[in-house]
């Protein structure tokens, strides 16, 4: 998946600095791109072969279950092969910033896909049909998106005289900072996890690790985005375009306050009394404390944040990756030293105070190049942003005193996404750009994906 990141950020990146006419550009970027592409399916296929050939030595099967785990791995190599290749027309379209073919074809193929799995599962099913089923519907997605992409722009395709070395230099490069960028962003979760479990115990580690699927939510719908819609936006822009630039920061920053108010609610209200009873009463309590300070300093910080999703768009990504692996080591080593002598809060802290380094260092970084002023910035993002959410906080927290606590998953889900809803439709009447309505209508594709990573894949499991 990362791997896959890497190079669909590079391409949607290349692709949004060029203009739609410019053909000759266009085919030698994707053209390149395709060859990686091939490149990694082909590789990912071998590792499944290998796999295939020895995983009755790597992993611990039945027997009788060696020749289905075969099979499944089999049939996903063959799939890799096919599907790897034809992610580079789905990233042309996000590069021309064409989101509501991508979110067409994203909230039917997850439709389908839902559908297929619970059919399978509670007809009891054979777990091959499951396989065929997952293979299948993904290669339907992604030849939807090859052919709607052929469509739109007719003249583009796969030449081999035109691999350049220089170009695939330049995508690999830039996907190579994006990948450091999110595994440090990754390392931090996992390990303020980690340490939590050192210090309290296998159980709290358990907790942490919903808490880290909600988490995940959240930052399944950052990925997608932020590096996949902003970057293309931002790169898209003329030099001297700082009126739309800005434009897009502030109804981009409210959107993102949006999403993180309404899962912060209902996280911090509604996990205790839906998965507590999983490891005990005795661990919610300092595990929940840790979970709230990170939140809070996540949805705090979150603005300042935002602006290194255009740094990605408007600079190379380099000088923001080196900001991130800095502060990994740094909130690696305060988490330590601070977590023996102040346990949890001192874990919580480090946390934090990575994402302040993260976000200011970033923010100083991109206003720079933006010129756009910390006054400004105050004063036409947080100010309007927080006020907004905070009044919809409290229309919210009626509305969670009059129905009570909930005590199953169904119900979480139902306030979090009337919350999410609500959030962004409130920023959306109040900030009608056009940019602000593109945003919007890629975040409802990643709702789908959204629903496509929690519950199929908690079914499969």
């Amino acid at each position: 998946s990362i791997l896959n990141l890497a190079a669909r950020t590079s391409v949607v990146k290349y692709t949004a600095e060029l203009p739609e006419t410019d053909q000759d550009s266009l085919n030698r970027l994707f053209s390149n791109a395709f060859f990686i592409n091939v490149c990694m399916g082909l590789l990912l296929a071998v590792i499944l072969f290998l796999l295939a050939a020895f995983c009755q030595d790597l992993f611990t099967i039945e027997p009788a279950g060696v020749p289905r785990a075969r099979q499944i791995l089999l049939i996903n190599a063959a799939a890799v092969i096919l599907t790897q290749p034809l992610s580079v027309y789905e990233s042309l379209l996000f590069g021309f910033q064409k989101y509501g073919v991508t979110s067409l074809v994203s909230a039917i193929w997850t439709v389908l896909r839902n559908a297929a799995i619970f059919i399978l599962y509670f007809g009891n099913g054979s777990i091959l049909w499951l396989v065929w089923a997952e293979v299948l519907l993904q290669l339907f997605r992604f030849s939807v998106l090859a052919l709607a992409a052929r469509r739109r722009y007719p003249f583009i395709a796969v030449s081999w005289r035109r691999l350049d070395a220089g170009e695939i230099k330049k995508i690999f490069t830039y996907g190579g900072w994006s990948v450091v960028y999110t595994i440090s962003l990754i390392m931090v979760y996992q390990g303020s996890i980690i340490l939590t479990g050192i210090l309290l115990s296998v159980a709290a580690i358990t907790y942490l690790q919903i808490g880290y699927k909600l988490f995940n939510l959240v930052y399944t719908i950052a990925l997608n985005l932020n590096f996949a819609v902003l970057p293309s936006s931002s790169a898209a822009l003329a030099a001297g375009d700082d009126s739309y630039l800005r434009g897009l920061v502030i109804s981009g920053s409210k959107i993102n306050l949006s999403i993180l108010l309404p899962l912060t609610i209902s996280v911090l209200y509604f996990a205790p009394q839906i998965i507590g009873f999983w490891i005990g009463p005795q661990f919610v309590a300092p595990s929940m404390n840790l979970s709230r300070l990170m939140l809070a300093s996540w949805f705090l910080l979150a603005p300042p944040m935002f602006l290194t999703q255009l740094y990605l768009g408007q600079q190379d990504i380099g000088r923001l990756a080196r900001t991130a692996l800095v502060g990994v080591i740094l909130q690696v080593g305060l988490a330590v030293l601070l977590g023996s002598y102040l346990g949890l809060p001192g874990v919580a802290l480090a946390f934090a105070l990575f994402y302040g380094f993260l976000a200011l260092g970033a923010f100083f970084i991109t206003t720079q190049k933006l010129r756009f002023s910390p006054g400004l910035f105050f004063s036409r993002v947080l100010y309007p942003a927080y006020g907004t959410n905070l009044a919809f906080a409290g229309i919210m927290a009626l509305f969670v005193f009059y129905v009570g606590q909930p005590g199953n998953i169904t119900q979480l889900l139902v306030i979090f996404i009337s919350a999410l809803s609500l959030g962004v439709g409130f920023n959306l009447l109040l900030n009608a750009r056009a940019e602000a309505c593109k945003v919007s209508a890629h975040i409802i594709s990643d709702f789908f994906m959204v629903f496509r990573q929690v519950t199929c894949r908690n079914v499969k499991q």
